[in-house]
């Protein structure tokens, strides 16, 4: 199996996605096809594109999916979720992706605004503290939060918080 990503996350710098320790990971277990902080010309798109098995990108600009045979993995980091209407002609047939065992990930923006103040705020109420007045963001902003995937969760009651709470915490299981 293919182990090269694509990693084209122009806007974005390569720092706020990646924590360095992450980045070093990704290159020590993955050949990286671009990797820098500025679009991935096209004639490299065009190069790499049959031997990626991912593509970690803020828009599907890579060609009709059966133009990457062994692509496994689309994640976007742009903080939306990509929809065929608004990507580069052809975009994503999700119905494809399904059919063929790709994952198509995303970082979109629709529970953002509450998680980020929840994560922001949770570890200073904790200590009995008031939430800090300015958000921090990249790596400073995750410097004192914790992961709800895999944990317990529970409600006492199923008034509208719980029945808010409950779709917003399924998918860290």
């Amino acid at each position: 199996m293919s182990n090269k990503v694509i990693l084209d996350p122009f806007f974005r710098r390569m720092e706020e996605i990646f924590h360095p320790d992450d980045l070093r990971r990704l290159y020590a277990c993955c050949e990286v096809a671009w990797g820098r902080n500025e679009p991935m010309p096209e004639h490299r798109v065009e190069r790499e594109r049959r031997d990626a098995f991912a593509v970690v990108a803020i828009r599907w600009r890579y060609g009709d999916l059966r133009e990457l045979p062994k692509l496994r993995a689309i994640l976007e980091v742009g903080g939306r979720h990509p929809s065929p209407a608004d990507t580069a002609p052809g975009g994503i047939d999700y119905d494809y992706c399904r059919r063929n065992g790709i994952r198509v990930l995303s970082c979109a923006r629709h529970s953002a605004p509450w998680w980020r103040r929840w994560r922001s705020a949770w570890p200073s109420t904790r200590r009995g503290r008031s939430p800090p007045a300015t958000e921090k963001y990249l790596w400073h902003g995750n410097e004192d939060t914790f992961t709800l995937y895999g944990k317990t969760a529970g409600c006492i009651g199923v008034g509208g918080l719980a029945q808010a709470l409950k779709p917003v915490l399924e998918p860290a299981g």
